[in-house]
């Protein structure tokens, strides 16, 4: 059966970085624990420098959680962007154009190093990101499908495929 529409896209740093994130988006109520979490740790930190610059306090717990806070930050926006590139260079075929073949059945993969095609039943699940999606191959490998490759009518139609045969990853 021939495919119902094919997208023809190349998956760069970017998506992957992308995609990396949308991975390890928290679910929403998990995402709301984090951003409390996240505001009591400032209001901690500010309460501490404000000690230690008023009352001349201890300055090693404000040293520790400055540091603490400092690292999180650097891991999430400079060393696990800098590994996603890395890996990403590392990766045979990377960066190659790659064709997706959907249908109401199944979705393809064709590129210059092979074929597959695997039936909506046996995908995982899928999750949308900004700018991609992400369809499941189980709960660790997916495959990422840039959305600018897409024309609304295809983004709509694969989303309804999607919608009717996965759950949707939270």
């Amino acid at each position: 059966m021939p495919p119902e529409f094919q997208v023809r896209c190349v998956v760069d740093e970017r998506d992957q970085i992308a995609a990396v994130r949308t991975h390890q988006r928290p679910r929403k109520w998990l995402a709301v624990v984090g951003l409390v979490l996240i505001a009591m740790f400032l209001l901690v930190l500010a309460s501490s420098v404000y000690r230690l610059v008023v009352h001349g306090a201890e300055p090693l717990a404000t040293g520790i959680l400055a540091f603490c806070g400092f690292y999180l930050a650097v891991w999430f926006l400079v060393i696990q962007p800098r590994r996603v590139r890395r890996l990403f260079r590392q990766t045979v075929g990377a960066g190659e154009p790659v064709v997706f073949e959907i249908d109401p059945q199944s979705l393809g993969l064709r590129s210059n190093r092979g074929a597959s095609k695997i039936l909506w039943t046996e995908l995982h699940k899928w999750k949308e990101g900004g700018s991609h999606l992400l369809v499941y191959l189980n709960d660790g490998f997916y495959l990422i499908l840039p959305k600018r490759f897409l024309t609304t009518e295809q983004l709509e139609a694969l989303k309804s495929y999607l919608s009717a045969n996965l759950p949707r990853a939270r």
